[in-house]
């Protein structure tokens, strides 16, 4: 794939082609006559069939040639016609073979202006100008990774804590109505294989937010099965207490 200065470089040539005005001839040509002068250089966006063939050729304004081509499509006659351009993006579509998207005239001028609202925005969030969102993002970003490890650290401590206290028990209650569902899932699954080694049954981890836990019904509850033996992790809001508790008493 391109690097962003290779895309953005082949940008700067297009559009520098734009600006010197080339010109664009397009005739028909005997398809020897055509090789003959051209070369293969006609082909580069595939074969053509027929004797005689559409050639599309543009010189500067001195009259030397910058390509030819054989083609069948649709053209203007001078390349300022097309106004702007600029590139979209890139995708592989075979070994070695890029297809370079993008978009010129009119709706190169509405991807730009949309690209500003979306900076502009974008800063307006950070309440910093356009040119400070790169440092700003990336001081948030590096903040953002500090409280995530200190929150797996503090994940793993209170893992800790609960495992010192399930030694030698069966079937525990934990209410956790100060951790999210995501964070009591992932603390289940800590405790379950704790469990497993242990020899404790069954874990009943309990939430109040509902909303976010997904739970409406008791059969909507969570089960983090073990690999061994009969071991359980039920994930439950507050309002199924009663109806785990049966489902473990019958279990």
């Amino acid at each position: 794939m391109l690097t962003y200065d290779e895309l953005q470089k082949l940008e700067n040539d297009a559009n520098q082609m734009i600006a010197d005005a080339a010109h664009i001839e397009i005739s028909f040509m005997e398809r020897n006559d055509a090789e003959s002068k051209y070369g293969f250089r006609l082909y580069q966006g595939g074969a053509v069939p027929g004797k005689f063939i559409r050639v599309i050729r543009i010189s500067d304004n001195k009259g030397n040639l910058i390509d030819a081509e054989a083609c069948g499509g649709t053209h203007f006659n001078n390349t300022k016609d097309v106004g702007i351009i600029k590139l979209t993006g890139q995708k592989r579509i075979q070994d070695g073979v890029l297809r370079l998207e993008f978009v010129a005239g009119k709706k190169a001028m509405e991807y730009i202006n949309n690209n500003e609202k979306i900076l502009k925005k974008s800063a307006s969030v950070f309440s910093v100008e356009i040119s400070q969102l790169p440092k700003t993002c990336e001081r948030f970003f590096d903040e953002w990774k500090g409280l995530r490890k200190e929150n797996r650290e503090l994940k793993n401590t209170i893992c800790e804590i609960l495992k010192e206290n399930l030694k030698d028990k069966e079937n525990v209650r934990l209410q956790m109505d100060y951790l999210d569902a995501n964070e009591i899932t992932d603390i289940a699954k800590n405790l379950r294989n704790f469990a497993i080694a242990n020899v404790v049954k069954k874990i009943l981890v309990s939430d109040l937010d509902l909303e976010n836990l997904g739970v409406k019904s008791l059969k909507a509850i969570r089960e983090i099965k073990g690999e061994k033996g009969n071991f359980k992790v039920y994930v439950f809001g507050n309002e199924e207490v009663e109806g785990v508790k049966n489902l473990v008493n019958s279990s």
